[in-house]
């Protein structure tokens, strides 16, 4: 399957298992098997299936193939992007905790901290390797 396809396929059942468990929150709660409050339970299950579906994403980073005539340094690059993924899945699997486990008034600040941290910790590394490069140091290794 192209990777295209494979990636929007991803995109959709994500979609799909976000609005279907709204749905079968609000189901339960109307049947009275659910005694919670529903649109904390649709926060909870939305912020963790996101946050699992951003980890799986991250985690495809270091797979992707890029042609070694494009990379001057293939062994950097690699270094890189496996740095690149780890934080994020790090900071997706620490979002998805953090709308499962906290409570529901510190569940959005604490989840954006975690995966806003990675995606910083991205940037400056991102930053400095090419500021390294530029001067003709490989940092990242």
């Amino acid at each position: 399957m192209n990777s295209a396809i494979k990636s929007i396929l991803g995109g959709v059942v994500a979609a799909a298992l976000m609005i279907g468990s709204a749905f079968v929150v609000r189901y339960l709660k109307a049947r009275g098997i659910f005694a919670g409050d529903v649109h904390e339970s649709v926060s909870r299950s939305t912020g963790v299936i996101t946050g699992i579906y951003t980890a799986f994403l991250a985690n495809s980073v270091p797979k992707t193939l890029i042609p070694l005539a494009q990379v001057r340094e293939p062994v950097f690059a690699q270094s890189l992007r496996r740095f690149i993924a780890v934080t994020l899945v790090a900071g997706s699997l620490l979002f998805a905790a953090a709308w499962l486990f906290a409570p529901i008034a510190l569940a959005l600040p604490l989840s954006l901290a975690c995966l806003g941290g990675a995606f910083a910790l991205v940037v400056i590394a991102i930053l400095a390797c090419g500021i390294s490069q530029a001067k003709g140091r490989n940092s990242f290794r």
